[in-house]
């Protein structure tokens, strides 16, 4: 991850500074090698230092690691957690039979090996038209991988 920054003064003919950083652990076990640009431009690099553009490349890196594992699954609102219980912003913590998923927590991608824990990020309440069926909820989640990463 390559992040280009800015410095006040610098015109088109001097080179701005810029920092990178790497992943060495997906190249280790056999990813190949990708190169992705950001700017940050709305700071002036250069007074705030070296580390504080390399901390920006860390955190766009951190950001872009694959595979993403951002989804959507739908619950029924009437049960436990019940529709209102839970907002956007809260941590929740997921149990699936599904072969992938096991797979995936098997892996050195999900920091624990029996529970894929997501923020959720937003939701959608489904109402029936029959009142006897419960409402259905959409939930998106999302990692956050600062909060949620195994310390290697």
């Amino acid at each position: 991850m390559w992040v280009g920054g800015s410095a006040d003064g610098l015109d088109g003919t001097a080179s701005q500074p810029y920092a990178a950083a790497a992943s060495k652990d997906l190249l280790n076990q056999g990813w190949p090698l990708l190169d992705e640009i950001e700017e940050k431009n709305d700071v002036d690099t250069v007074a705030a230092g070296k580390e504080a553009l390399y901390n920006y490349a860390l955190d766009f890196l951190g950001e872009s690691r694959p595979p993403e594992a951002s989804f959507n699954i739908e619950v029924n609102g009437s049960l436990d957690p019940v529709v209102g219980s839970y907002y956007p912003g809260d941590w929740c913590s997921i149990i699936l039979d599904d072969e992938f998923v096991r797979m995936r927590l098997a892996t050195d991608l999900e920091p624990r090996g029996d529970v894929i824990v997501r923020k959720i990020i937003a939701y959608a309440v489904g109402v029936p038209e029959t009142p006897s069926f419960p409402e259905k909820v959409t939930l998106t989640l999302q990692t956050e991988w600062k909060e949620d990463r195994k310390n290697v």
